[in-house]
C-alpha cells in the first residue's frame, strides 16, 4: 500500500491506516477520489469522474500520467474498479492484474426498455433499473 501511495504522490503522514486520503487531481478528469485503507493490502476508492472509468483512469493522457494499467503493473496489484453512472445509465466492472485487464464488464441502460416517450420511467420497471444499476 506505501508503494501506491508513494507512487500517486500522497504524502506518508496522510495514509497512516484509517485515515482518508484525497486523490483528487491524480486521474484524469476526477473531481473528487477518497482512498480509504480497509485493510493492510486493501484499499478503497470513492468520488466521481467526469467520464468513464475506462477513459479517466485506463487510457494514457498527457495532462495525468497516471493510469491503473500502469501502476497495475508497476506495483504487481490486483486492481478491481466497479462505477456507476445513473444520469447515462451505464456500470463499469473492471478487474486488472499485473497490468493487464482480465475482466471488461460493462452494461448499458436501454433507454426504450424503462422510460416510455416522455421520458417517464415505465410501470412495474423500478426494481429492474435498480437491479440494472447496482454495484456489489
Amino acid at each position: 500500500m506505501e508503494q501506491l501511495y508513494q507512487r500517486l504522490n500522497v504524502d506518508r503522514a496522510a495514509y497512516e491506516r484509517d485515515s482518508i486520503v484525497n486523490l483528487f487531481g491524480r486521474f484524469f478528469g476526477v473531481h473528487e477520489a477518497l482512498a480509504f485503507t480497509l485493510e493492510e493490502e486493501i484499499m478503497r476508492i470513492e468520488g466521481f469522474c467526469a467520464w468513464s472509468v475506462e477513459y479517466s483512469f485506463l487510457e494514457d493522457h498527457p495532462e495525468s500520467p497516471q493510469n491503473l494499467l500502469y501502476l497495475s503493473k508497476e506495483l504487481m496489484l490486483t486492481i478491481t474498479v466497479k462505477s456507476l453512472e445513473t444520469g447515462l445509465g451505464f456500470n463499469e466492472h473492471y478487474v486488472i492484474e499485473n497490468g493487464e485487464i482480465v475482466l471488461n464488464k460493462c452494461i448499458h441502460l436501454d433507454d426504450e426498455e424503462f422510460y416510455d416517450e416522455e421520458g417517464k420511467l415505465r410501470d412495474g420497471k423500478e426494481d429492474a433499473l435498480d437491479a440494472m444499476l447496482v454495484i456489489d
